[in-house]
């Protein structure tokens, strides 16, 4: 009797909780059109990964790395910001 409940739970959560998203999403793309809903859906990933790729953006690690630096003393924080500099001239030149 419990493990019929636990499937009748299951079968109802999935149903609820998955099919009732792409129900939903269907009505969406009709009511869109597919190009306009892939278009309005992609367009954040799309350009998260071309701004991923763009050399000028930092990524999380070095903002996190940064911020830890930044915690530090301010002569560690002067030799850090010396040698991104000297890095960041070195990229532009070559």
């Amino acid at each position: 009797m419990v493990a019929l409940g636990a499937v009748h739970a299951g079968v109802k959560l999935g149903n609820v909780h998955v099919f009732d998203y792409y129900r939903g999403a269907l009505r969406t793309i009709v009511e869109e059109g597919v190009l306009s809903f892939l278009r309005r859906i992609s367009t954040p990933y799309i350009t998260r990964a071309g701004s991923h790729y763009d050399p000028r953006s930092s990524t999380y690690s070095q903002r996190l790395l940064r911020r830890w630096a930044d915690r530090r003393s301010p002569v560690e924080r002067k030799t850090i910001a010396q040698t991104e500099a000297s890095d960041e001239e070195s990229a532009a030149r070559g």
